[in-house]
């Protein structure tokens, strides 16, 4: 009758607690955007084939997401997880495609791969990934990575809520720049900003 902690959960233990200064330091912030722009704001991290929700704000709106810390999504077609993707290097990056396309239907897989393919553009042109409708067809959503230092991987904080209150075009013309800066402001202030 006893039980110990394994090496796993330590190291998971390690990596989240390494996290929590950036979580502390988002919070305030994820709330002013969540307010702003009536939707959800999300701090993800990964975890294999899934983007988990480390912490959440919510708007004072009626209407919103109703996810919580410890929600999963998925990474391929996400906003959360082509920010990650995105942010990521080109052989990581594979990797975790090739764990996606084991996994998926055939008939989704070329989609997926399209999807992440056009994050990427989109991180370079817009700043943001997009995922509009192709999470579930109902929610849009735009996200950012987040460089946490302590040479942890990248973390993702996202925008988004149900797709009849908030369009694609608020999402990339009134939230982008505020989430781009809300990301500047949280870099600088864990030293990773360039």
């Amino acid at each position: 009758g006893k039980y110990a902690l394994g090496s796993a959960t330590l190291s998971l233990a390690s990596a989240m607690l390494g996290r929590l200064d950036v979580r502390k330091l988002a919070r305030p912030l994820m709330q002013e955007l969540a307010d702003f722009s009536n939707c959800l704001v999300s701090l993800c991290s990964r975890d294999r084939l899934s983007m988990v929700y480390v912490d959440v704000a919510r708007s004072s709106a009626a209407v919103t997401l109703s996810l919580d810390m410890g929600a999963r999504i998925q990474i391929a077609n996400s906003a959360s997880g082509r920010a990650y993707l995105a942010a990521i290097s080109d052989v990581q990056r594979e990797e975790i495609m090739e764990g996606v396309r084991q996994v998926a239907e055939a008939s989704r897989w070329p989609g997926l791969q399209r999807g992440v393919a056009k994050a990427l553009v989109d991180r370079r042109n817009l700043g943001v990934c997009c995922s509009f409708g192709e999470w579930q067809k109902d929610i849009n959503a735009i996200a950012v990575s987040v460089r946490p230092g302590n040479n942890l991987p990248p973390m993702v904080i996202s925008c988004g809520g149900p797709a009849y209150s908030v369009s694609a075009e608020f999402l990339l013309d009134e939230v982008r720049p505020r989430l781009i800066g809300l990301v500047g402001i949280l870099e600088a202030a864990v030293g990773t900003a360039d």
